[in-house]
């Protein structure tokens, strides 16, 4: 899989030094010139809008950390209580209805 990834989810992986796992999970991270320049985003949402107009596959920072954590990458309560130190906003919602999916 060939993934393009956004300012964002590296971002935050970068912050709690986990931004390795995305080798083993992808074979090609492509990062645009201007991610890898600034590393900090205008808006997410219209990266987002942009992908799934394409009809491509887009999965955010909980999705990489959560399929990291199903390969055996890292642990994704580790990851969480790490991320809680950052600026992301972690949904109790969408945590809830991860850790049901795991």
């Amino acid at each position: 899989m060939i993934v393009v990834a956004d300012t964002g989810p590296l971002n935050y992986l970068v912050l709690i030094d986990v931004v390795n796992i995305l080798e083993p999970l992808y074979k090609r991270v492509l990062i645009p010139s201007a991610v890898a320049d600034e590393l900090r985003a205008d808006d997410d949402s219209k990266g987002q809008a942009e992908a799934e107009r394409r009809h491509l596959k887009v999965t955010g920072t909980l999705g990489v950390i959560a399929a990291a954590h199903r390969r055996g990458l890292l642990d994704f309560e580790a990851a969480i209580a790490s991320l809680s130190w950052t600026t992301l906003y972690l949904s109790p919602r969408l945590l809830e209805t991860i850790r049901r999916l795991m």
